[in-house]
């Protein structure tokens, strides 16, 4: 899996302890999200601070099937365990919290705009390591 946190990927093994620490040090700015990815179109993320509360969504597979938690603004520490869970394929995650399916090819969401926000970044960034690399 591949932590990402605010656009960029951290080079390190995803650990338990690396998502506490990475989740804690979320602050309400711009880029102020973090995802965990088995890969682009399979993943979790959430957005937000631990003084206003977080976000958070996942999906599994394609648009259509993307989801945003109905339980917000949701604590630092119940985004940790949701992000941990995930990390530990134990499904955890997904039966704690209450889902609704979001409409991505719609104009207007919240999560609409995140994620076509992230998927660009994440688009763009790949573009630009393969062409460095090249």
């Amino acid at each position: 899996m591949q932590l990402i946190i605010g656009g960029n990927k951290v080079n390190e093994e995803v650990t338990n302890s690396l998502i506490e620490r990475s989740i804690w040090g979320l602050k309400d700015e711009t880029d102020s999200f973090a995802i965990l990815e088995k890969d682009e179109m399979h993943y979790i993320q959430t957005s937000g601070d631990s003084e206003n509360g977080f976000i958070l969504e996942y999906q599994n597979g394609s648009i259509e099937e993307h989801f945003t938690c109905t339980n917000e603004p949701i604590d630092t520490n119940r985004v940790i365990k949701a992000f941990q869970s995930y990390l530990a394929q134990d499904r955890k995650w997904i039966t704690e919290y209450t889902w609704e399916k979001e409409n991505l090819s719609s104009s207007g969401g919240r999560s609409a705009i995140v994620v076509m926000a992230v998927l660009g970044f994440i688009i763009v960034a790949g573009a630009l390591m393969l062409w460095q690399s090249a």
